[in-house]
Formats: structure tokens, C-alpha cells, sequence
């Protein structure tokens, strides 16, 4: 759905450089769920975005993100929450003029799945591996010496 919100500016002057803004609206139903605005250059700025997210029904509480690519189709979500945020945004888009912003009233989280290495196979001399297992074992033996009933199950 392309909208012509009305958004606030200080009196920049034009570029003539059209951007294209996409946001979606976490937990908005299916028709405004997806909302296109196009506009110069000039008023793309912290504070026209944050003005976007509240004619869209979103608080001062609630979250705006930007995706941020990370290779051809996949993309990282990043907090917006400073007016330099947007001078970024504007750098990293530079070719495409394209910014895809998500809105929502609950934080986003990303899974953190582990990464997978295989292991390392070090020299057992170096003293960040550890202990040997059987340390323990005579540990408990000298404690016993001592005390006999160390270690042992009462009932």
C-alpha cells in the first residue's frame, strides 16, 4: 500500500533524489501491514521517521528497526533510536534507495543459534585445558587416609 503521510521537516533543500521508505507494521492487520512512502532525500531524517511511526499507531515506547542486508537476501534487524541512526541508514542505501524499516510494539529478538567448530587439539601443556579426571580421584584417596568415613554412604 503506497500512503502520502504527512511528515514534518526542517526547510532542507531538495535533492531530487527520491527514496522509497518500506514499513512494516508488526501486528497490524494484513491490509496495513505493508506501507510504502516515497520521498526526497532531504526529509528522510530521524526525526520524519519517528513521525511516520506515530501516524502509523505506534508510541514513543514502542520499536522501529531498519534491516541492515548481510549478503544478497538476507538481512539483520537494527535498533533505530538516535538521530544519526538515519544518517547511517542513508549512507548504507546510498545505490538502491530503498529503506525497509519494521515497527513494532514488542522488541524483536533474533535467535542465537551456536556456532559449530570443530575441536581444537591443543598441546596438553598449556594451562587453559583441564584437569585430569583422575585428580579427583586422589584427592578423595588422600582425604580418606586421613578420615576413613570420608566419601562414604551413611544410611
Amino acid at each position: 500500500m503506497i500512503c502520502n503521510y504527512i511528515y514534518y521537516t526542517q526547510s532542507a533543500p531538495k535533492t531530487g533524489e527520491i527514496w522509497t521508505l518500506y514499513f512494516q507494521c508488526k501486528g497490524k492487520d494484513r491490509e496495513n501491514e505493508f506501507v510504502d512512502v516515497q520521498l526526497d532525500k532531504a526529509d528522510v531524517t530521524y526525526f520524519n521517521l519517528a513521525c511516520f511511526k506515530e501516524q502509523l499507531g505506534y508510541g514513543p515506547r514502542d520499536f522501529m528497526y531498519y534491516k541492515m542486508r548481510c549478503g544478497r537476501d538476507v538481512a539483520k534487524l537494527k535498533a533505530m533510536g538516535y538521530t544519526q541512526d538515519a544518517d547511517i541508514v542513508l549512507r548504507m542505501n546510498e545505490a538502491e534507495r530503498e529503506i525497509r524499516l519494521v515497527l513494532s510494539k514488542e522488541e524483536e529478538h533474533v535467535a542465537i543459534t551456536p556456532i559449530k567448530r570443530p575441536r581444537e587439539k591443543g598441546n596438553n601443556d598449556d594451562s587453559s585445558t583441564p584437569e585430569d579426571i583422575h585428580a579427583y580421584k586422589l584427592w578423595l584417596k588422600k582425604l580418606q587416609s586421613k578420615d576413613p568415613k570420608t566419601g562414604k554412604i551413611v544410611r
